[in-house]
């Protein structure tokens, strides 16, 4: 495994020659943190992605905040992450709780102006909230129908 993937995302400077340097700060906080295994480039990013998705839509607070926390703590993208949970006010909780959108996209400009880690908490908020908030597809499932009506005209 690169030495890097152990590293706080940024740590690590590369100097000329393609060498790493770093630290002995960088590397006692390193050896500090738990190794969370995440690949971001394969089927784990996806199924994470997917997992949080599914507990928002199940109510399930502790697994979607476990999903958050596994992703941001790994390094993900968070605005990847909101951007999957915009989907998720829009898709899953519609009009049972028209707020939630505008929850989440505040969220994501939110992430944008701030960055990470001082968004961690922000991104929290969204997911406990919709986790917890009622649950419609009805615009889903209204807009499906609508579609399938004038593809078969």
């Amino acid at each position: 495994m690169a030495v890097s993937t152990y590293l706080p995302a940024g740590k690590a400077t590369r100097k000329k020659q393609g060498k790493i340097h770093i630290d002995l700060k960088t590397a006692e906080e390193a050896i500090q943190k738990k190794f969370i295994r995440y690949d971001k480039e394969a089927d784990g990013h996806f199924d994470a992605i997917s997992a949080l998705h599914k507990s928002v839509r199940s109510s399930d607070v502790n697994a979607s905040l476990h999903y958050l926390a596994r992703m941001l703590e790994a390094g993900e993208e968070p605005l990847y992450i909101v951007r999957r949970l915009v989907r998720a006010a829009a898709e899953d909780i519609g009009l049972a709780d028209p707020f939630a959108l505008v929850l989440a996209i505040s969220t994501q400009q939110a992430v944008h102006f701030l960055g990470m880690p001082e968004s961690n908490d922000i991104v929290a908020e969204l997911v406990i909230y919709l986790a917890k908030a009622p649950k419609s597809r009805a615009v889903d499932d209204a807009y499906a129908k609508a579609k399938d009506d004038v593809q078969n005209q």
